[in-house]
């Protein structure tokens, strides 16, 4: 049974997101020649700026990391969700989340433990960390995101915007 975050043909592994913009991602795809199929490992670095879907999903974790980490709710803009890091299968399915604080001159990294997202064979979510159900929807989020960035050029909008201006062909004049 595959697991819930995953589909068919697109396995995301990590993902993180770069100073300045854009994402680095590791995953796998379903790449057949002839009969056989074949899941090679794949770290695609794009430095276009993320949708913004992306960027919101990821910010929707600070809080678990501030839950985890013990960090008081006035620290919260001192706090960056920079990745994820998925796990394990089925029952055994992780994710660990990073990211980093500033304070005091300098910058902290935070690394959660492995929050378990998985189900049992039973179709059970058995939760260890309280909000699990949630960090599951919200990774589901990101690898939606991640696979949407990489594959249909779902970007930043100023990009879209961007890339459109310059592309209609020019209007004759009516003679």
């Amino acid at each position: 049974m595959k697991a819930l975050l995953r589909d068919n043909k697109f396995d995301l592994q990590k993902v993180k997101r770069l100073n300045g913009g854009g994402i680095t991602a590791t995953f796998t795809t379903e790449t057949q020649k002839g009969d056989q199929y074949f899941y090679p490992e794949t770290t695609h670095r794009d430095e276009e700026m993320q949708h913004p879907d992306l960027d919101d999903a990821f910010d929707e974790l600070k809080q678990h990391l501030l839950n985890i980490f013990g960090i008081k709710k006035d620290r919260a803009k001192d706090v960056t969700v920079t990745g994820v890091h998925f796990s394990g299968h089925d029952a055994n399915e992780a994710v660990i989340v990073t990211g980093k604080i500033a304070g005091n001159g300098g910058v902290s990294a935070l690394k959660t433990p492995r929050i378990t997202i998985g189900t049992n064979e039973d179709g059970e979510f058995p939760q260890k960390y309280p909000h699990e159900l949630e960090v599951r929807n919200i990774t589901r989020r990101i690898t939606a995101e991640t696979r949407a960035f990489l594959f249909n050029h779902k970007k930043c909008q100023g990009d879209l915007f961007a890339e459109s201006v310059g592309d209609e062909p020019p209007v004759k004049e009516a003679v």
